[in-house]
Order: structure tokens, then C-alpha cells, then sequence
């Protein structure tokens, strides 16, 4: 259900900043501030200590890099030793001189590699590069010049050039140009696609410089090894990191809602939104952390956007995970969570239709909750995926699923499967009348869910009496429809039932058309909605719906068949000589296994789909806000006491 909020205003003498960080650590309250006709000034923050702290926090993370991440699991007296005995000073300056220090070496390897691939252009060149700018009548130029063109240049030899480097698409080349003609060849260089390449005039020959960078380039890369050792003294650190991480953001959260903080000479006021459930909590705290002051709270008003939170016992807690994935409702109107709780199980198992993939599923998820046990929005959905689980095995024991046909082809009188065989109801396998029953249960299922989705929409207009009429003949349409087929079908007997429920039928379905065209202004749009109206609730709500929850039945007839490919395959498998029981014990369970995981899937979506489309549209308004109270920051570290 949706939690009750109450608008609080709170006024008190001295400084809010301990309350604030006692609200933040309860989580109580959704925090803004005062109405600008209170005449309080806004806020200012404190000094920020935390954003300080902040600064060489993410300098560590940074240099830790992925090693910066996970979860860190302690109590708050275990939080409160970290934050006592950490030395943030110390290790920050670890991790800015080691900054410095991989800074410097980095820079210099980077100068040094591009030297190095400068030299080795021209490792082959018998001189020094400097010497080139002191040919007497000539000039010793670099061009790079396509690799196919150099056959071109060496069949003019107008004038000398020497290949330095060959590479696949060009090559570096030295030219010597007599200084009366070095225009004119060079313009013929750059009709052949060469470009200058400027070389630094090194004062010796390439190949000895290349060999000392080479050398100095070793020396870095252990100086190199030696600095990423180095940061071994701060991974000794990491955990208190992550810890002092949270912290400090947390901090910076009641630093911020200072803003929100209005102040007068005396007085300090903020007001919020706290669950009517938390009231008896939070006075509490204001009584404890705030003696003098003064709190005024009262009901959302209509004009309001009071924010949603979902308060619902422990069975119909796990739900919320199907409704958050499409929305909070509005304030004030229904928690779907609940009402669809029981049609989602169902839906779920109908799907997989097998009692031993229930039994993984649900120990599998019994595991994994307690794996993420503090991790709040997974363990819900685990807590789901148990549900969901039971309700298969139970479902699947009444339709004899037990890893497709397997029951059948256990030996006849083993007790086991005499016994299991005696709860099996239905068989979607054991013929077409069976299989026809099987689809026709999927779809009164759809049919009870959507005829509870219209009666939804109507106890929601319970207090708005003009606003129940058309809910109301929707319902009653919905409701007519059985009722006129069962008495048609049952003989002379019942023909006044059936006359009766026709009338009223058609009476429901003409007040309908007459209130949809009333609403309308144009006449055009009155006469499209005198037609389009019923034809939308017989197409609709009355055959379009109903027939959706087929689905069920064909996911669930396929998890049914698929096991029994898989049982056929592990049979044949048995027949091969020697290694046929290891193949087919392999076959099985890989087998049953896969079937499980795609069918997982399917179910999940489909059962989903069918609520968010088929179910919600009924009665369901999203486009609540979610409630967001002042709390701790909680990306690396997890409480225990908040999480048990």
C-alpha cells in the first residue's frame, strides 16, 4: 500500500546540524524548505570539511583503479573506529608523491619512445644528421614519399637519393639538392606525392644515440616497475578508503541540505515530508537531538506532490520489484503490489509448469538471498523468485512436471511416483482434451484478473460517486458475460436468467456509449465514441485480454515438451555402448538445465507483460515521485545492523 505522508514544518533554537546527521542516518524524512512567506532566510552550508576529504579520497581511488571497488561489510561502531583511526592525511600524501613520481617517469619514457621512433627512421644513416646543413653547394633534406613511387625517382636520377626506411605504404628518404636546383626538384618531389619530414639535427650518427635511448628506455621501465610497486603501500588501505569514500559523501549530503535550512535571529527552520508510520520515530529523535523546538505537521494537500513510498507485509514486499519496474503510483491511489501479487505467482508458474524446476528455482534463489542479504532491491527480487518458485512446484505436482514426463517413465510401482501421480490433476501431455482444458484455465486466469482489475478501478472511485458510474458499468459488462453464457448454454431452465442478463448487458453497454459520447464536444467525435466505445470493451476487456493470458498456455506447453525432447534424447543416449549412461546423465542435466534458464526468462517477461498491460491499464496511475529521505550513501559499504 501506499504510505500515508504528512507535510511537517519544524522550528528550533540552536544549531540543526546533529539532528540532520541522526535524520540521515534513520532515513526518516525527505527534506526542502520553508515556504518563502515564513520570511526565513535561506541557509548557508557549512564549512565544507567533507569536500576536502572528498578531493584526496578520489586522488586514492584513482590510483587504486578497479581495485577501488566492492562492498565493505561492518557495523556502525566498526564505521566509527575507521573513520577514528585512519590516517587520511598520510595516506593522501602516499598517493600524491606516488602521482608525482608515475607522472615523471611516464613523462620521460613518452619523450624518450617518440625519439626512439624518430632515430630508428633513421638508424641507417652514416652521419650525423647535423652535419647535413654544412654540405657546401648542397642541402641534405628528409621526404616522405609513397612506396610505389621510388622504382619512378630511381629510373630519372636527376638527383641522388637514398632510401632510409622502407615501410608498406611510404618510405623515408634523403634527397641532396644542389642549391641552384633544389626549387625546381623540389617541386618535382612533391609531384610525386613526397612531403618533408623534419628530422632533429642530432650532433652524431642515429644508430649510437638509438642505442643509449634504447638502454635508457630499460633503465625507466624498472624505475617504472619499482614506482607501480610502490603502490602496494596504499592497497593496504583500500578497505578504510572505501569506508572514509561513503563517508565523506555522506557528510557532504548534510552539508548541502544546510541550504535548505531557513534562519532567523533565534530560529532555524526546514520542512519535509516524513511516512505517518515514522512520526512516533522522528519525534523521537527531535525530542533527543532538538529538545527546543517547535513541529507542526498535517495531511497532503490536493495541490501537492506528496512523495510515494510502498509499505506492504513481508509476503507482498517482494512485488514491489514487478511495480517499481514500471512505476509508483500517484499518491493517493493504489499500490498495485499487492493485487497482482497472487495472478504474477500463478502466471509465473503456469509458465514453467514444472514441479523439479520449481524446486531449483527456489532453492536457488533461497541461496542467493541469503548471498545478497544486504543488498535490498536484489534480495527482493530473490525473495520473488522463491514465490514464484512454490507456486511452480505446486502447479507442477498438480500437472505431473517433473523434468518434462519423467514420472511416467519411472518403473511402474515405485512409491514415489505412485504417490505423486495421485496429486497430478491435469496433464497439458496426456491428450487434446486435457491440452484444450490446460488453455481454457489460462484463460479464465486472465479473465478473474482483468474482472479484479475493473472492480480495482471502482473501489478506487468509492469516494467520488459520479465518478463510479462508468467503472461501475465496466465492472458490471465484465461480470454479465459468464453469467449469459453459462445460463445459454444450460437449457430452457434458465432462460429468464439468460433474458435478464442480456438486458442488462445491453442496458450497461448503451449507458456506456451515451456517457462516453456526453463527455465529447464535437459531433463528429460524439458519433466516432457512440461506436468506438463498445466495440472497445468487447474487443478489449471482454475478448482482446482475456485471450492475451494464451501466452500461459503456450510458454507452459513448451517448458512441458521441451522436457520430454530432452527425456527422448536421454534415452536414445543410453543406448550408446560405453559411454551412454556418462552421455546421458550429461544430456540430462545440461539438458533440463537450459530448459530452465530460457523458460526462466519468458516467464518472467511475459507474466510481467501481462500485469503492465493487461492489468494495470484497469485501475493502475503511475507517475508517482519515490520518496527520498535524507540518507547515507551506501555504494561501497553495508551496515549490518541496517540490513538484518
Amino acid at each position: 500500500m501506499v504510505a500515508a505522508m504528512l507535510r511537517f514544518y519544524l522550528f528550533l533554537v540552536g544549531s540543526p546540524e546533529p539532528l540532520l546527521e541522526q535524520l540521515q542516518k534513520a532515513a526518516l524524512a525527505e527534506l526542502d524548505g520553508l515556504p518563502s512567506e515564513f520570511g526565513f532566510k535561506t541557509g548557508s552550508p557549512v564549512s565544507s570539511r567533507a569536500e576536502t576529504g572528498l578531493q584526496k579520497i578520489e586522488l586514492v581511488k584513482k590510483i587504486l583503479g578497479q581495485q577501488a571497488t566492492g562492498k565493505v561489510l561492518l557495523s556502525r561502531q566498526e564505521e566509527e573506529k575507521v573513520l577514528r583511526e585512519t590516517p587520511l592525511e598520510f595516506i593522501a600524501s602516499l598517493a600524491g608523491q606516488w602521482q608525482e613520481n608515475i607522472e615523471r617517469v611516464t613523462l620521460r619514457e613518452k619523450r624518450l619512445k617518440e625519439m626512439e621512433a624518430e632515430l630508428e627512421l633513421i638508424e641507417h644513416l652514416d652521419l650525423a644528421p647535423a652535419e647535413l646543413k654544412t654540405l657546401k653547394g648542397f642541402s641534405g633534406r628528409f621526404y616522405s614519399l609513397p612506396a610505389a613511387r621510388g622504382k619512378t625517382l630511381e629510373e630519372k636520377k636527376e638527383f641522388p637519393f637514398y632510401v632510409l626506411h622502407q615501410g608498406h605504404t611510404r618510405s623515408l628518404i634523403l634527397v641532396l639538392l644542389p642549391e641552384e636546383k633544389s626549387q625546381r626538384w623540389e617541386k618535382e618531389l612533391m609531384e610525386q606525392g613526397a612531403s618533408p619530414v623534419p628530422i632533429t639535427p642530432y650532433g652524431r650518427r642515429p644508430a649510437l644515440i638509438l642505442k643509449q635511448v634504447r638502454l635508457r628506455l630499460q633503465q625507466l621501465k624498472r624505475e617504472k616497475e619499482k614506482v607501480m610497486a610502490e603502490r602496494e603501500k596504499l592497497l593496504q588501505w583500500r578497505e578504510k578508503v572505501l569506508v572514509l569514500s561513503d563517508w565523506y559523501r555522506s557528510r557532504l549530503l548534510v552539508e548541502e541540505s544546510f541550504r535548505l535550512v531557513g534562519t532567523s535571529r533565534l530560529v532555524h527552520g526546514f520542512s519535509g515530508w516524513v511516512p505517518r508510520t515514522s512520526l512516533r520515530q522522528f519525534q523521537q529523535l527531535l525530542d533527543k537531538y532538538a529538545p527546543d523546538h517547535c513541529l507542526v505537521t498535517r495531511p497532503a494537500l490536493p495541490e501537492e506532490n506528496p512523495p510515494v513510498k510502498l509499505e506492504n507485509p513481508p509476503l507482498v514486499r517482494p512485488f514491489e520489484v514487478v511495480t517499481d519496474l514500471y512505476g509508483r503510483p500517484v499518491y493517493g491511489t493504489l499500490d498495485p503490489s499487492g493485487p497482482l501479487s497472487f495472478f504474477f505467482a500463478l502466471s509465473f508458474a503456469y509458465c514453467l509448469t514444472d514441479a523439479a524446476y520449481g524446486i531449483i528455482l527456489a532453492g536457488l534463489s533461497l541461496w542467493l538471498t541469503h548471498r545478497f542479504r544486504y543488498q535490498l532491491q536484489l534480495r527482493k527480487f530473490f525473495q520473488l523468485m522463491i514465490i514464484s518458485g512454490l507456486a511452480t512446484v505446486i502447479l507442477g505436482t498438480l500437472t505431473g512436471g517433473w523434468c518434462g514426463d519423467l514420472l511416467s517413465r519411472l518403473p511402474p510401482g515405485w512409491s514415489v511416483r505412485e504417490s505423486l501421480q495421485r496429486l497430478v490433476l491435469l496433464n497439458p501431455l496426456g491428450g487434446n482434451r486435457e491440452a484444450f482444458l490446460f488453455l481454457g484455465l489460462a484463460i479464465v486466469l486472465g479473465y478473474l484478473q482483468i474482472l479484479w482489475g475493473l472492480f480495482l478501478n471502482l473501489w478506487g472511485q468509492r469516494r467520488n460517486l459520479p465518478g463510479m458510474l462508468e467503472p461501475g458499468l465496466l465492472f458490471l459488462i465484465q461480470l454479465l458475460l459468464p453469467i449469459i453464457g453459462l445460463s445459454g448454454l444450460t437449457g430452457p431452465g434458465n432462460r429468464t436468467v439468460f433474458i435478464t442478463s442480456l438486458a442488462s448487458f445491453g442496458f450497461c453497454l448503451l449507458m456506456l456509449t451515451i456517457i462516453k459520447a456526453a463527455e465529447q464536444k464535437e459531433v463528429m467525435l460524439k458519433l466516432f465514441w457512440a461506436f468506438y466505445a463498445p466495440y472497445n470493451v468487447l474487443a478489449g476487456n471482454l475478448l482482446g485480454d482475456p485471450l492475451s493470458y494464451c501466452r500461459l498456455f503456450g510458454l507452459g506447453l513448451t517448458t512441458s515438451v521441451l522436457g520430454l525432447a530432452i527425456n527422448e534424447m536421454v534415452s536414445l543416449a543410453r543406448e550408446v555402448p560405453v559411454i551412454g549412461f556418462v552421455l546421458a546423465g550429461l544430456l540430462f542435466l545440461f539438458g533440463h538445465l537450459g530448459n530452465l534458464a530460457i523458460n526462466l526468462l519468458g516467464a518472467y517477461v511475459h507474466s510481467s507483460r501481462l500485469q503492465y498491460l493487461e492489468f494495470f491499464g484497469k485501475f493502475f496511475q503511475a507517475g508517482g515521485r519515490s520518496f527520498q529521505p535524507l540518507s547515507e550513501v551506501r555504494e561501497h559499504t553495508i551496515l549490518r545492523e541496517a540490513s538484518s
